[in-house]
């Protein structure tokens, strides 16, 4: 009987010291997960978790349950890691997804070593991606984060790699021609980064741009064969104001250009970038001056054609502002009655129209139009 007893006393003590050994080796794996885990190495906690065998979850379930959840984050961040990671590859609306992924994982604020490694790889990655990738990522993931760290540490990382890749991705569409895209991003910059350093020159930027976009629509509504400028007046800001001296002159209207090809041509331009006012011409007949007969080409008398004076309807537009600055018209005489009459008609045999317009002198033209664009 006494024997019995010792023997069990001997085996309980066994199992007892087992049992303690068993704990030390939990602590001791447990305590590697939590230092891992506080240093964002998921490789180290994946490996620590992996020495847990039967006995330990025996012995030590909580720390066992608690690196399985460790382990369970890893998983997550890895996920997010390759989201972030396809986004700097060119898939850009995956960077959100990875944000909301790291927000979860946040769920638990002792992963947040883990995250910031995450995002630590990210904005490393993110600091080397093309320009225009890396400021549509820039936006892709502005305000997504919930929680605070994330915030902190996305905004962060924003405000470094946005403005300098927007503007460097501007300033690359102007070298393309892409006048509207550059504007927008030179735009972003200015109200997204207001305390950033380019915003000076994101602001000079978006002034070329809205002005090379003026340009061009400016040239399509001044075109002689398509344009509208008449109807609807537009503005070039880079043309100078209106002001005393010459004025270069767009001239624009419905049989204009026998009277305006005579006009000197220092004062007219077909190019806005050279103009400064823009004269919308409605040319119109006026008073008559003389009556003549002309022989019929049917051969039944005569054909009495008056001559009258030409009626110049004036509006003035400053180019600058694309705003009406003067209107009128101005009454030109000139000479009438001609020994031949030139005329266009339908056939060979038809009489000229019964109203003609006189010749004006080109003295006469250049006094008509001189007070609109040479100011005094």
């Amino acid at each position: 009987m006494k024997r019995a007893v010792v023997v069990g006393l001997v085996a309980a003590g066994a199992v007892v010291a087992a049992a303690g050994v068993v704990r030390y080796d939990v602590g001791r794996i447990d305590g590697v997960v939590l230092e891992a885990r506080a240093a964002g190495d998921c490789a180290v906690v994946r490996a620590a978790a992996e020495r847990y065998h039967l006995v330990h979850k025996v012995v030590g379930r909580s720390a066992v349950r608690r690196s399985e959840a460790d382990v369970a984050a890893c998983g997550r961040l890895d996920a997010a890691g390759v989201m972030l990671d396809r986004a700097v590859h060119g898939s850009e609306r995956d960077a959100s997804q990875g944000v909301g992924v790291l927000d979860q994982v946040l769920a638990d604020p002792e992963q947040l070593a883990g995250v910031r490694v995450v995002v630590d790889r990210f904005v490393a990655a993110l600091r080397v991606t093309e320009p225009c990738l890396a400021g549509r990522i820039a936006e892709e993931v502005r305000g997504r984060a919930e929680r605070k760290e994330l915030q902190e540490r996305i905004g962060t990382a924003i405000a470094e790699v946005g403005p300098r890749a927007t503007s460097a991705c501007a300033d690359e569409l102007v070298k393309q021609a892409d006048w509207k895209g550059a504007r927008q991003l030179y735009q972003q910059v200015i109200e997204r980064y207001p305390d950033d350093l380019r915003v000076a020159a994101a602001k000079a930027g978006a002034q070329r741009a809205t002005e090379a976009i003026e340009l061009a629509d400016v040239r399509g509504l001044v075109d002689p064969d398509s344009g509208t400028y008449c109807d609807n007046p537009a503005k070039y800001s880079a043309a100078p104001p209106y002001r005393k001296g010459l004025n270069r002159t767009i001239l624009l209207g419905d049989e204009l250009d026998p009277y305006a090809s005579r006009l000197p041509k220092a004062w007219r331009t077909s190019d806005p970038k050279a103009a400064t006012i823009v004269v919308c011409v409605d040319v119109a007949q006026g008073k008559a001056v003389r009556t003549c007969p002309y022989q019929s080409k049917l051969g039944f008398g005569p054909v009495w054609v008056t001559f009258r004076k030409v009626v110049f309807n004036l509006k003035t537009y400053e180019l600058r502002t694309g705003r009406l600055i003067r209107s009128g018209k101005v009454e030109v005489d000139g000479t009438s009655c001609p020994r031949r009459l030139y005329y266009q008609a339908a056939t060979d045999f038809s009489n000229p129209e019964p109203n003609q317009f006189v010749t004006p002198t080109s003295a006469g033209l250049r006094a008509a139009f001189q007070p609109t664009i040479v100011r005094r």
